[in-house]
């Protein structure tokens, strides 16, 4: 079957086909465009993995004449090639629609549940308000993932190019993996071999590899093991390379000590295991594989330990003094407004969540507007975003954090489009990931007795999931790495999915 074929897929799994006829010179208009959007998606993962790295690499660096260390000022043009993908993915996904005359496939109940999230943020924007500019720019942050995922759909990939692509991930990873490795056996040598300049993640033990931050090593190896975990769910054997595969990425995710990743591929393990219900003591296997590699950096080197008992007790003391009560638990009566009260190190995140709690209580319904908290949108509208008025008099203490924003897209998205944007976009996520699950309880029947399936079957809802979980300590659905990677998963799950289907009433 050619890629692009109208008749490939479905609007709806269950529903009948109808071929729309193409105008003469058409065809081969649409194969070009389908070569094009097929390119422009290979080089996109590519540029997201590598812009963390690249922008550093290329960037312009000086002397702090304050500390006398070697600072950097990121790169601007990885960033706006990675826009200008994004724009050229999106026209082309619309001509590729528009000569195929398949824009009727995008009736599912995932696209008007993602339309119904656009209605949602629009209005909260509007009585944010927001200006139309910082509207357009908060809503291409949150949808431009999805970009991805409809590209995907209206390529219609054959089964050698949904190779192609999984492999060129594998690829990634592969690069990622050893560099984490060597960075976590040769240490700060290794970071400065590849450019790094900043030793702070180094001091404390955490590899990152070629990505910005060891949280997104985590994340991108969090989302490649559910794809071996699916790959081990399907198949009768499994080869000891790919068990060998799992070791390594196993091994790259507890290098980078991402907690959050470590904790979500775990339990997405374990849904991989329910949907499955078979090979037991494979995925018994794999979860101890995970939670050893994961205990290796800390097993191996005292200043890991350190830095999982600081944070561990930064929680908890999070949880004993709350954001705002600093004053009142030292007996310190403030006098001026500037003063500062805060207390020994407390895990910020939470510190986020406890502020944030009460922003929400003031506009539960559709918050701030977007582009106002938070976000990268935020920050380059207002760089002091944190003083907006109407956050007063409470306000929203950054308590000196060096990022730039809150590293908690849940948050963010709850005080930007208040509880009726959280509940949208959880619905859209469940209408992501529902045709799997069904297709799986379906096939589980035993009056069918039919075969597990593909592997994107376990892969996408699995890695639905995971960024759902992480992104409650992470911004992971809005930053650059994570959504083109999960919207390829995704994209590339429901065009195998809708194939099946249409092989199957074919029969």
């Amino acid at each position: 079957m050619q890629d692009g074929e109208p008749s490939a897929v479905a609007a709806r799994p269950s529903s009948t086909v109808h071929v729309a006829p193409v105008r003469p010179g058409g065809a081969s208009t649409s194969s070009l465009i389908g070569t094009a959007l097929f390119v422009v998606v290979c080089v996109l993962l590519v540029d997201v993995v590598a812009e963390g790295w690249l922008v550093t690499l290329f960037g312009a660096r000086h002397l702090d004449p304050t500390t006398g260390a070697t600072v950097v000022e990121a790169a601007g043009w990885p960033k706006a090639v990675k826009s200008f993908l994004y724009i050229t993915l999106a026209l082309l996904t619309m001509a590729k629609l528009t000569l195929d005359r398949t824009w009727g496939r995008l009736r599912t109940g995932a696209d008007l549940a993602l339309l119904a999230l656009a209605a949602v943020l629009l209005l909260a924007g509007m009585f944010g308000p927001s200006e139309p500019k910082l509207i357009v720019e908060a809503m291409f942050v949150y949808f431009r993932g999805a970009i991805v995922f409809y590209a995907l759909r209206a390529l219609n990939p054959g089964r050698d190019r949904i190779r192609r692509l999984i492999w060129i991930m594998g690829i990634l990873m592969g690069v990622e993996v050893l560099v984490a490795l060597v960075q976590m056996v040769v240490g700060r040598a290794a970071y400065r071999a590849v450019g790094w300049v900043d030793m702070g993640w180094a001091r404390i033990g955490r590899a990152q590899a070629l990505l910005d931050h060891p949280n997104d090593l985590g994340h991108f190896a969090g989302l490649m093991l559910l794809g071996l975990f699916a790959l081990f769910a399907v198949r009768e054997t499994v080869g000891r390379w790919w068990w060998a595969a799992a070791a390594a990425t196993a091994l790259a995710l507890g290098a980078a000590q991402s907690r959050e990743s470590i904790l979500a591929v775990l339990l997405c393990l374990v849904v991989i295991f329910v949907l499955r219900r078979a090979h037991w003591r494979r995925f018994a296997g794999l979860a101890g594989l995970v939670i050893l590699t994961a205990g290796i950096p800390i097993m191996t080197s005292q200043i890991s330990r350190d830095e999982w008992i600081r944070r561990f007790a930064g929680v908890a003391a999070a949880l004993h003094i709350h954001a705002g009560q600093e004053c009142s638990a030292q007996g310190i009566t403030v006098t001026d407004p500037d003063q500062s009260c805060d207390t020994a190190d407390r895990e910020i995140r939470l510190l986020y969540y406890q502020q944030g709690e009460k922003l929400l209580v003031r506009r539960p319904v559709l918050g701030y507007g977007i582009g106002h908290f938070g976000g990268i949108v935020a920050y380059q509208n207002n760089p002091n975003w944190n003083e907006d008025p109407r956050f007063q008099p409470v306000g929203f203490n950054k308590y000196k954090f060096a990022a730039k924003t809150v590293d908690a897209f849940w948050l963010h998205l709850v005080i930007e489009a208040g509880l009726v944007g959280l509940i949208a976009y959880l619905v859209w996520q469940w209408f992501l990931a529902a045709p799997f699950v069904r297709e799986l309880r379906r096939r589980r029947e035993p009056r069918r007795a039919r075969a597990p399936g593909h592997p994107t079957y376990y892969w996408a809802p699995a890695a639905i999931l995971f960024v759902t979980l992480v992104a409650t300590l992470s911004a992971a659905l809005e930053d650059p790495l994570v959504p083109p990677l999960l919207f390829t998963i995704v994209g590339i799950g429901w065009v195998v999915l809708a194939r099946d289907k249409q092989t199957e009433q074919q029969v």
